[in-house]
C-alpha cells in the first residue's frame, strides 16, 4: 500500500510540475502589464476592491477549457475581487461574475491572449502578478491571489 502511495505522489508531483512548466511557457507572450485596471475596463458600475488584488479571467463562452475553468471563477467571485472579459462571447450572463463584453477581442488582442482560458492576477498596486493559461483548479488560483496579497 505504501508504495501505491508513494508512486501516486510522485506522479501528482511530475503532472503538477509538468502542467505548470507548459503554462508558463504558453503565457510568456502574454502582455499583461498593458491591461488598463482604471481605464475603459473597470468602469464604476464594477464593485471591486481597489486596494485588494485582482484576478481578470479572459474567457470565452465557446471554449470548452474555459467551461471547465467558470465554475473555480464563479466560487471565487464570490470571496475575492474578480472580473472576466468574455471575448467574442454570447450567453456569459448565465454566471454569477461580474463579465466584460469583448465582443470584438480588442481587450483580448492588447493582452496578446491567444490561449483560452488565461487567468491574470494582478497585486494591490494593479501589477501583473502572475499569469495562468488553461485549466486552473480553484485552490491554485487561490493560493495565487493570496500571495500577491501578502508578497508585493
Amino acid at each position: 500500500m505504501k508504495r501505491y502511495i508513494k508512486e501516486v505522489l510522485i506522479f501528482v508531483s511530475v503532472l503538477f510540475l509538468a502542467t505548470n512548466s507548459l503554462s508558463l511557457y504558453r503565457s510568456s507572450d502574454i502582455d499583461a502589464k498593458s491591461l488598463d485596471l482604471d481605464g475603459y475596463i473597470l468602469a464604476d458600475s464594477l464593485s471591486l476592491d481597489r486596494s485588494a488584488p485582482l484576478i481578470v479571467y479572459v474567457w470565452g463562452s465557446w471554449c470548452p477549457v474555459c467551461k471547465t475553468t467558470a465554475p473555480n471563477i464563479e466560487f471565487l467571485a464570490k470571496y475575492l475581487n474578480v472580473i472576466t472579459i468574455a471575448t467574442k462571447s454570447d450567453g456569459f450572463d448565465r454566471y454569477a461574475f461580474e463579465t466584460i463584453d469583448d465582443s470584438d477581442g480588442r481587450i483580448a488582442k492588447e493582452l496578446n491572449v491567444s490561449v483560452f482560458p488565461t487567468i491574470i492576477v494582478y497585486d494591490k498596486n494593479g501589477k501583473a502578478f502572475f499569469v495562468d493559461v488553461g485549466y486552473t483548479s480553484t485552490l491554485s488560483i487561490a493560493i495565487k491571489y493570496m500571495l500577491a496579497k501578502v508578497l508585493p
